[in-house]
C-alpha cells in the first residue's frame, strides 16, 4: 500500500508500572516520554528514507503504543494525518479535522473518561470506533488468534482504502462479531 513501517519498541525506556499507585497518570507520563521517542525516531528515519512523506504520518499502536501515538498527535498535530489505536485507554484520542482516527476496541477493557470521542465528536471529525465482540486486550497483537487478527486487519484495510490521497473509511456497522 506504499507505507514504510517503522517500529518503536520499549519507547517508555523500560519503566515498569507500579500497580500500587494510580495507573492512568503513570501511563500518561510514559506516553509523553514515548512521544519524544517517536519524534526522534521519525527524525532519524526521515534522513534515511527521504522519499517518504514525513509530514503526513499514519501512527499505529496497541495499548501504550496507541496512547503514545495519541500523545504524539497532540504534541505535533500538523505531522499526523491518521491514527490507528488498538485498545489504547489512557490518553485522549485526537479530535482534529486533519487527523482521522480508527480505534479498535476489545471487549474486556474500557477506556478512561475522555479518551474516546463522543458521538458528536465522532461525526464531526470522522473518528471510527470498531468494537470486536469477545476480543481481549492482551490478544490484540501478533500472539492473538488468527480469527482476531483477521478482524483487526479487515478494519484496518477498510480504513486504509487506497485512494490518491489518504482517504480513511470506517468499517460498515463499526461492530465486528
Amino acid at each position: 500500500m506504499g507505507y514504510l513501517v517503522v517500529a518503536l519498541h520499549d519507547s517508555a525506556g523500560g519503566v515498569i508500572i507500579d500497580r500500587n499507585a494510580p495507573v492512568t497518570p503513570q501511563v500518561q507520563a510514559m506516553a509523553r516520554v514515548a512521544s519524544q521517542s517517536i519524534a526522534a525516531l521519525v527524525g532519524e528515519t526521515a534522513l534515511r528514507y527521504p522519499q517518504f512523506d514525513w509530514q503526513r504520518l499514519l501512527l499505529v499502536g496497541h495499548s501504550l503504543g496507541g496512547d503514545s501515538s495519541a500523545q504524539f498527535a497532540a504534541d505535533d498535530p500538523q505531522r499526523v494525518s491518521g491514527l490507528i489505536s488498538l485498545d489504547s485507554r489512557r490518553v485522549a484520542l485526537p479530535r482534529a479535522a486533519g487527523i482521522r482516527v480508527l480505534t479498535i476496541r476489545a471487549g474486556d477493557t474500557t477506556a478512561d473518561p475522555g479518551v474516546l470521542p463522543d458521538e458528536d465528536e465522532r461525526r464531526r471529525y470522522g473518528t471510527c470506533v470498531v468494537h470486536i465482540e469477545g476480543a481481549r486486550h492482551n490478544d490484540m497483537q501478533d500472539g492473538g488468534s488468527e480469527q482476531l487478527k483477521a478482524r483487526i486487519t479487515s478494519a484496518i484495510d477498510t480504513f486504509l482504502a487506497p485512494a490518491p490521497r489518504p482517504k480513511y473509511a470506517c468499517a460498515q456497522g463499526a461492530k465486528l462479531e
